[in-house]
């Protein structure tokens, strides 16, 4: 799961009218959001995680950063803490009763305007666990260097 992100180039410019849609910020090189700040995580998955409803509406929730080891810890409990590195932050779970749903993988975590997450991984019990996401400081190196073609992505 390390290394869990994309990006995508469009073959046609996409218009951004700065009422409805603008471009995102991206943080700046290694940022790392602190624990108990907030992100704020917007998205379309199940909002009941037995039933697997989901919402014809977008959602959207803050979530508390949650400290990394003691995430790392939580998860060691199902065997899964190898999803816990450097490259991801957690947020939400038991400490705010906030966590994303099947659907919400890809889902922004924003802070300020700014970009800083991206949802990519949920244990099978949400409630207790934090939610894991891919941290864009760590990465953002690598995306620019993608964006400015300076870089050529793999192709799959």
């Amino acid at each position: 799961m390390q290394n869990n992100y994309a990006v995508i180039e469009t073959e046609m410019p996409i218009k951004l009218d700065d009422k409805t849609s603008k471009k995102i910020e991206l943080p700046s090189l290694l940022y790392d959001p602190e624990p108990d700040t907030s992100v704020l995580v917007s998205g379309w998955g199940s909002t009941n995680f037995k039933s697997l409803e989901y919402s014809g509406d977008l959602m959207e929730a803050n979530f508390t950063v949650v400290d990394r080891k003691s995430c790392e810890e939580q998860y060691k409990q199902i065997e899964a803490d190898k999803y816990i590195y450097d490259g991801v932050f957690c947020a939400g779970g038991e400490y705010d009763e906030t966590y994303i749903g099947y659907g919400d993988a890809g889902d922004p975590a924003v802070q300020n305007g700014t970009l800083v997450g991206v949802a990519s991984y949920i244990s099978s019990m949400p409630s207790e666990f934090p939610s894991v996401f891919l941290r864009v400081g760590y990465y953002v190196l690598d995306i620019k260097d993608i964006i400015s073609g300076k870089v050529k992505p793999q192709e799959y």
